[in-house]
C-alpha cells in the first residue's frame, strides 16, 4: 500500500534501477519524488485499486521536470529520456546476442537500436526486425555466445528433435519439463529475486549440469533417471530421414551437427560422433532402414548432448 504521508522507496527505486534507467541515470531526489508520485495504490489479494485521497497531490520535481505528477506522469517521464531506451536495447542485446559484460563495442549498435525504438513510440517490432537482420547478429564474434537457460535448453532440444506430443497428456508432460528447469536452477514465474535470473555463467555449475544433460538424454531415450516413462520422446528415423542425405552416414552426421550445434565441431569431433553413429560398423554399411539404426542414432544424440557447445545458443 503507498500513502501520502509514508510514501514506499522501494518499488521507485527499483522502477529506476532495474527495469528502465539503470544506475547512474537518476539520483535519490528521483527516488524520493517517484515514490510520492506512486502513492495512493493498495493491493487486496490479487486486485489493485486506486484511492484518491491516499495519493500525494504535491508539487514533485521527477528527472527534471516539475508537476503535480501521479504514475502515468511517472512513466511518461521516465520514457522520454533516452537513457531508457538505450537500456531496454541493451536487455535486448544481451538476450538475444551477447551476454559478456563489456558491451563497450556494441554501443553505437545499442544507440541506434534506441534511436528507433523511441522514433516508433516504444513498439518492438520494427527494432527486432532492426536487430535480428544486423550484421552485429550473425557476426562470428557472437555465434553460440549466449549460455541457454534451463527452459531454453529444454524447449529448444523438444523442437530441434520433432518431438510430438499426446495432447491428451499434456500437463503430465509441462509438469515434467518445469520440475526439471527448476532442478536446474530456473523455477517458471518465481525468480530469486526481484532483478530476476542473472542468467550467462551463472547456470552452469555442479547441479545443473548434470540435470540440463540427463533431461535432454530422458527425451532421447524416453525415460527418466528412475527409469519412469517420460511419455515423449525422438522418432530417430523420422529425425534422420528429415536431411537430404540420411543414407550417407557422414553426410548425415554433418547435417544433424549443423542443426542441433550453431558453432561448427571441429574435425575430431566430427569423427568421434561418426564412430558412435556406426557402433563398429564401416561407414559403407550404414543403412536407415537397418534394426539397429534407432537404437545408434539416439546413441549419436546422447553423445552429442553432452558436448559443451550443445549448451550454447
Amino acid at each position: 500500500m503507498e500513502f501520502c504521508r509514508s510514501p514506499n522507496e522501494n518499488y521507485s527505486r527499483e522502477l529506476l534501477e532495474l527495469f528502465t534507467l539503470g544506475i547512474g541515470n537518476y539520483n535519490e531526489t528521483d527516488v524520493r519524488e517517484g515514490a510520492r508520485a506512486l502513492t495512493g495504490w493498495t493491493i487486496t489479494g490479487l486486485t489493485s485499486a486506486f484511492v484518491s485521497s491516499r495519493h500525494d497531490n504535491g508539487i514533485k520535481t521527477y528527472l527534471g521536470q516539475t508537476g503535480n505528477f501521479n504514475d502515468d506522469d511517472v512513466v511518461n517521464i521516465i520514457y522520454s529520456n533516452h537513457e531508457a531506451a538505450v537500456y531496454f536495447c541493451k536487455k535486448l542485446y544481451v538476450n538475444f546476442v551477447n551476454q559478456k559484460e563489456d558491451m563497450s563495442y556494441a554501443l553505437p549498435v545499442i544507440n541506434e537500436l534506441a534511436d528507433l525504438l523511441r522514433n516508433n513510440n516504444y513498439e518492438l517490432l520494427p527494432v527486432l526486425k532492426t536487430l535480428f537482420k544486423s550484421q552485429i547478429f550473425f557476426s562470428e564474434n557472437v555465434i553460440s555466445s549466449l549460455i541457454k537457460s534451463p527452459l531454453d535448453l529444454m524447449i529448444s532440444t523438444i523442437r530441434q528433435l520433432n518431438i510430438q506430443f499426446d495432447y491428451s497428456n499434456i500437463n503430465l508432460y509441462l509438469t515434467y519439463i518445469s520440475s526439471q528447469s527448476s532442478s536446474a536452477g530456473q523455477l517458471l514465474f518465481d525468480p530469486p529475486n526481484v532483478q530476476g535470473w542473472t542468467g550467462y555463467r551463472s547456470w552452469l555449475n555442479t547441479l545443473s549440469v548434470p540435470t540440463r544433460s540427463s533431461f535432454c538424454e530422458s527425451i532421447i531415450t524416453g525415460f527418466k533417471k528412475d527409469l519412469t516413462t517420460t511419455g515423449f520422446s525422438v522418432n530417430p528415423v523420422a529425425f534422420a530421414m528429415q536431411f537430404s542425405e540420411p543414407n550417407d552416414a557422414v553426410k548425415l552426421v554433418d547435417q544433424m551437427c549443423e542443426h542441433l550445434i550453431r558453432l561448427t565441431l571441429t574435425p575430431t569431433q566430427r569423427n568421434d560422433l561418426l564412430l558412435v553413429l556406426l557402433d563398429g560398423s564401416a561407414v559403407y554399411d550404414w543403412d536407415i532402414s537397418d534394426p539397429q539404426a534407432p537404437a545408434r542414432i539416439k546413441k549419436f544424440l546422447k553423445s552429442l548432448i553432452y558436448l559443451a557447445e550443445f549448451q550454447l545458443n
